[in-house]
């Protein structure tokens, strides 16, 4: 949720920018193969609590996932997509999952640097291709205009300490590195079957450095960035079935994005990417190595014809490798070339449709999306169609252990979705009180072909259900006035048949106010009882949290918040359990 932000009058005070200008999206790949779709945004740097990712994306209409503490799966769920692999994570517009089956490494997600956080919800698959058959994320980096060092304290046992310098910062190059240090005890109590218990051990430690540039030369636009996380700690697994684990892991990104402008109105890139993820985890039944990697290219042309028409043309090409020792005999490799085509044809400013295509050789099958609608200043509305597929994992197909046994007949996931929805922005210039109200609305029907779910034998193993069809509502209504600020946002899910991991129902209340340099925040969430597994339910769970963040105090930020006010910790009768109360607080220093 942004709120809305004062420019401080102090000597020597830090700007604070005003929403109608950090509203505008960055240029990336994401926005330009999505710009005619609507995209949902969180502003991570005017976050008053220094959340994690995990946290903070809740605020989202639709969107679930689980504490950074608790180790569950999945991280981010998108309209019941439940799965890892059914999200896919950008960073920067670089995509990040990989065909492991773990979705992207938590290690290439630079929580401690990020922007914006921009949520495109159902099958986007045309845009971004498989992994994003439920919707897509993408995360935006802070770009720094001067160097900064922030230190935090948090409950059990949290500390880190963050750094970031700007090495270039020229019109035409820009260039910064940060680091970051993050360790945690992670010992939390927790209640199962009436009795109280204490999740040990379950801490970690994590080292991140990242590198990210900016060059323009002539009519070339050159962008890098490099990422490298490692971290180590324990986990004592699911509470009805432990196994507790140490584990070791190293994760490494690098990316190169050129951009020629070929014409007045073409654009010309080619994005290279190579990641690499190398786990060790150390159990009772000894040790396994799990490595996966993935070596990808994209190249795009994007031409204006017109100023009614533009298209891009992409290609983009994928080369996955993985590897488990002792649970897979040999490397699985698998390649994929996927060309595709989106067009936007605008008769007016003020009415938009656009179709797209992806065209998939190893399946032998093409698919599609189109939207059209109405986009005027501060208000759109429109009405789409788009299709999703999913290759099953390399895990879900291979693994092999005495607890799982893959399943190599799996067959690729497919999905549709129609969706009908209108948003409206909010002006804080405004005098008149229904022109500050913000709204966004969305009802869709989704149905997926081939889902594949886990039946929960010994050794249990994925396999492919019938159709899966569900409706849902997204609803999200906010409001600047003076001081104060509020967003309510509400979603809801209709399934046919019981999923897992999806509650029906999600409310969220955001309150602000600005009470002198400080800016204070009250959030109320509550989640609806979900499966954890065909048999097993939650119960419905409400947290309230309370935050503070100075603003335009010099060249000092400090924030503190109170997650889980009320220590409404969610009792589970299976899986990974919640933690409850926790304090955060961090300290932040430009020079």
């Amino acid at each position: 949720m942004l709120i809305w932000l004062f420019l401080m009058q102090f000597s020597g005070a830090v700007e604070v920018l005003p929403v109608e200008i950090v509203e505008a999206e960055p240029l990336t790949i994401f926005s330009e193969r999505a710009n005619a779709w609507p995209i949902e945004t969180v502003y991570s740097d005017y976050t008053i609590a220094d959340q994690s990712l995990y946290d903070s994306i809740s605020k989202f209409s639709g969107v679930v996932s689980r504490g950074d503490l608790s180790g569950g799966s999945p991280n981010f769920s998108i309209r019941g997509s439940s799965e890892y692999g059914r999200t896919l994570l950008l960073y920067n517009g670089t995509p990040l999952n990989l065909m492991d089956g773990l979705g992207a490494s938590s290690l290439l997600i630079p929580q401690e640097t990020t922007h914006s956080t921009f949520v495109l919800k159902g099958a986007s698959s045309v845009l971004y291709g498989s992994d994003a058959i439920g919707g897509a994320i993408n995360i935006i980096p802070h770009t720094y205009d001067r160097a900064v060092v922030r230190g935090g304290l948090g409950s059990f046992g949290r500390k880190s300490i963050y750094g970031a310098h700007p090495i270039l910062k020229s019109e035409n190059h820009k260039l910064q590195i940060t680091g970051f240090s993050n360790s945690i005890d992670g010992d939390f109590p927790y209640k199962y079957n009436s009795q109280e218990q204490e999740r040990e051990p379950n801490g970690f430690h994590l080292q991140r450095f990242t590198i990210t540039g900016q060059h323009k030369v002539s009519s070339y636009t050159v962008k890098e960035t490099l990422i490298y996380g490692q971290s180590f700690g324990g986990t004592p697994g699911p509470v009805d079935l432990p196994y507790p684990t140490h584990y070791d892991r190293t994760s490494l990104l690098g990316s190169l994005l050129l951009e020629k402008n070929v014409s007045a109105r073409g654009l010309l890139s080619f994005r290279s990417t190579g990641i690499f993820n190398e786990f060790f985890n150390t159990d009772a039944s000894g040790k396994t190595r799990w490595y996966s990697s993935q070596i990808a290219e994209s190249v795009s042309y994007k031409n204006a014809f017109s100023d009614q028409h533009s298209a891009e043309f992409f290609i983009d090409y994928m080369h996955d490798e993985f590897e488990n020792k002792p649970n897979t005999t040999k490397r699985l490799v698998n390649n994929r070339v996927e060309p595709g085509i989106i067009f936007k044809y605008s008769p007016d400013q003020n009415y938009f449709l656009s179709p797209g295509i992806r065209y998939l050789p190893s399946e032998g099958l093409l698919i599609k999306s189109l939207i059209a609608g109405q986009d005027r200043p501060g208000m759109k509305t429109w009405i789409s169609y788009s299709e999703g597929y999913r290759n099953p994992s390399f895990s879900q197909k291979f693994f092999q252990s005495p607890l799982f046994n893959g399943n190599p007949s799996l067959k690729p996931e497919k999905s549709d979705q129609i969706e009908i929805g209108f948003g409206k922005k909010g002006s804080l210039s405004s005098a008149n009180l229904l022109q500050r109200l913000g709204l966004e609305a969305a009802v869709y029907s989704t149905q997926y072909r081939d889902f594949i779910q886990y039946d929960g034998g010994s050794p249990g193993s994925y396999f492919n259900a019938s159709d899966v069809n569900f409706w849902g509502a997204d609803l999200s209504v906010g409001l600047n006035y003076q001081i104060w600020s509020t967003k309510i946002s509400y979603s809801h899910i209709q399934p046919d048949i019981t999923l897992t991991l999806m509650p029906k129902q999600k409310f969220s209340l955001v309150f602000g106010a600005q009470l002198g340099p400080v800016i204070a925040e009250v959030v109320q969430t509550h989640w609806d009882r979900y499966m954890l597994t065909q048999t097993k339910a939650t119960g419905a769970w409400d947290v309230f949290d309370l935050n503070f963040r100075t603003i335009g105090l010099s060249d000092w930020t400090a924030k503190i918040s109170v997650q889980n006010i009320f220590d409404n910790s969610r009792t589970f009768t299976s899986g990974y359990p919640e933690p409850g109360r926790q304090f955060i607080t961090s300290l932040e220093r430009f020079f």
